[in-house]
């Protein structure tokens, strides 16, 4: 279920990395897009600052529903049931898997099916997807299909 069998591979962070961190729910691998995904329905931030804890972030591999909710790429692997933090990049760029033919300079939008993917981003109103990111390379049709990608979320 991960990006890439590798694992994460960054190709750079532009010197200007943004990384916020949670704490895992589940197994995360590196290179898997992430959402946050709350187990309960109770607030867990006040006004303030000090009421944030990095445990008030809960870090799940990306799903179908939540598809649209892509928050970042885990740049590290976490066991299942560990409740262990987890760094999750913001920005950079990165080889992504490719769900389809994507020409290098599209938007790009999260997908996750079986295994998790971007996709080039549609340009028409009705479409529903977030913009994640740009495509820097194409990929071909076929299996197997990567993408190195500027991630910006």
């Amino acid at each position: 279920m991960t990006a890439s069998p590798s694992g994460l591979q960054q190709y750079g962070d532009g010197a200007n990395p943004r990384i916020i961190q949670g704490v895992a729910t589940g197994s995360i691998l590196a290179g898997m897009l992430v959402t946050s995904l709350s187990s309960t329905a109770a607030q867990k931030v006040g006004s303030i600052l000090s009421t944030v804890s990095v445990q008030d972030i809960e870090i799940v591999p990306l799903k179908n529903a939540v598809a649209n909710d892509c928050i970042g790429i885990a740049t590290k692997t976490v066991a299942s049931g560990t409740l262990a933090v987890v760094p999750v990049a913001q920005r950079g760029t990165y080889i992504l898997r490719a769900g389809g033919v994507i020409s290098g300079g599209t938007a790009i939008a999260a997908g996750s099916e079986v295994l998790q993917f971007v996709r080039a981003a549609a340009t028409s109103i009705s479409w529903s997807g977030t913009k994640i990111g740009t495509a820097l390379t194409n990929s071909a049709s076929g299996t197997n299909l990567y993408v190195l990608a500027t991630l910006n979320i």
